[in-house]
């Protein structure tokens, strides 16, 4: 059975990557290897050994292989910044990676990898490397954690020298206090 197990593992880490799923939770993994081998109970261990033969990592209750993820996260990150986005939180980062889960109920508020740990550190690495600042903001107790394209970076990139008779900053300092005073006045 283990046999059995560990190639049916290693099957579906390559299916997985070949249907651009780049990221599961333990309990998904499991469903979809009971599924396979008409099997009511798996060996987490054998389990993982075949994902890890096929270049995935475990880490807090989530599989998930790095390469794929990486370039995925990247695509992620450049629709955000094509949709205009400047802010994005976690949760939403994770439900765009999420969104091939097979799980009947959502488990991902009872899997911490999402929020912590190798999986956790490649997110916030590869959308840094987009171009994304991660934040941690706190009120009254509660944690928001967010990605923040910075404004300055994206004005630069649509006006690089500005516009004439204003340079970048000059154009950017305009656009802020007008948008300042624009806010101020709506409160």
């Amino acid at each position: 059975m283990s046999d059995d197990l560990y190639e049916t593992a290693e099957d579906l880490a390559n299916d997985l990557v070949r249907d651009d799923i780049t990221v599961l939770s333990r309990p998904d993994v499991n469903h979809r290897l009971k599924t396979r081998l008409d099997v009511s109970k798996v060996d987490h261990d054998v389990v993982t050994e075949g994902f890890e033969s096929a270049e995935w990592e475990y880490s807090r209750h989530l599989y998930f292989h790095p390469q794929g993820l990486h370039s995925e996260l990247l695509d992620v990150a450049d629709g955000f910044r094509s949709d205009g986005r400047l802010l994005v939180a976690h949760d939403e980062v994770c439900d765009e990676l999420a969104r091939e889960s097979e799980e009947e109920e959502p488990v991902r508020d009872h899997v911490s990898g999402w929020h912590q740990g190798e999986f956790d550190e490649l997110v916030r690495e590869s959308l840094d490397e987009a171009g994304w600042r991660h934040e941690t903001v706190e009120r009254r107790g509660h944690e928001l954690r967010v990605y923040i394209r910075p404004l300055y970076d994206v004005f630069e990139e649509n006006y690089p020298s500005g516009k004439s008779p204003l340079n970048t900053n000059e154009l950017f300092s305009h656009y802020l206090s007008s948008s300042m005073s624009d806010a101020l006045e709506r409160q």
